[in-house]
């Protein structure tokens, strides 16, 4: 599980390095130190480990917001929010059919900046299309299906 969870995160590191154009790393041992602190924080207070959300890599694609100060501004007042009754009130009085559709159009975005990443990477090299083949053979084109463009 935990090979999982860092190659998730190094994924991640890759995919906020190809938004934004900036090397990033040289930061990898650091999000990866980050990633398991958390997650020893978590489990000393009987919670889950922890993971870097591929859904807020989504939300800083769309956005464009690349400060992390904004998102610790963002996390402050959510976590401010979550403490008024009125607030919780009001979100669950949002009907399911609502939110289910929030949900779909935000896991649809992020799926979609993931294929765009897909698109722009090479696959040329050995390394990377020979791992693609082996873990998804079906999505692999042949050189004989018709849409390989192999002539």
């Amino acid at each position: 599980m935990v090979l999982v969870l860092i190659a998730e995160n190094i994924g991640h590191v890759k995919s906020v390095s190809a938004m934004t154009g900036e090397d990033l790393d040289d930061v990898t041992g650091r999000a990866l130190f980050a990633d398991g602190l958390s997650t020893v924080l978590a489990g000393s207070g009987g919670g889950s480990g922890t993971t870097t959300c591929a859904e807020n890599i989504g939300v800083t694609a769309a956005t464009r917001v690349y400060s992390t100060a904004a998102y610790v501004v963002a996390a402050l007042s959510a976590l401010g929010l979550s403490l008024l009754p009125k607030f919780g009130q009001i979100i669950a009085s949002i009907p399911a059919g609502v939110l289910g559709g929030a949900a779909t159009i935000l896991y649809g975005h992020d799926r979609h900046a993931g294929g765009a990443h897909l698109r722009r990477t090479a696959w040329t090299s050995p390394t990377r299309s020979t791992s693609t083949r082996r873990l998804c053979p079906w999505w692999w084109p042949s050189p004989t299906t018709p849409w390989s463009g192999a002539t």
